[in-house]
């Protein structure tokens, strides 16, 4: 994927994502992210919080995208500001999508 300007991820060393990203928005001048949301591949009952760090540490305000399997469509969502409470910021975007439906329901928190 890096051909399409995918960004490798060491899932060992997490801590170095959001240092990474940082470095590459200040020499790039600003880039777009897509990150996948958690609970794609199995259930999980926490969200990890790498997504709003990175967020602060770039300066920039999350646009979420909802995908609803149900109705078979893509939302563009609001946008997200982080307030820099991480445990509130994700409730509040885990609120925002809990209406969309999962393509497998068994996974969703």
């Amino acid at each position: 994927m890096e051909w399409l300007g995918g960004i490798p991820i060491n899932r060992s060393k997490p801590q170095d994502v959001v240092a990474n990203v940082a470095n590459l928005v200040e020499r790039e001048k600003g880039i777009v992210i897509a990150l996948a949301p958690e609970g794609t591949r199995k259930r999980v009952d926490k969200w990890k919080n790498g997504f709003l760090r990175m967020a602060e540490a770039i300066d920039c305000t999350i646009f979420m995208i909802g995908l609803d399997f149900a109705a078979k469509r893509v939302v563009l969502g609001e946008t997200f500001e982080p307030t820099g409470d991480h445990e509130a910021d994700l409730a509040a975007i885990m609120a925002h999508y809990k209406r969309y439906n999962g393509k497998i329901p068994d996974r969703e928190t």
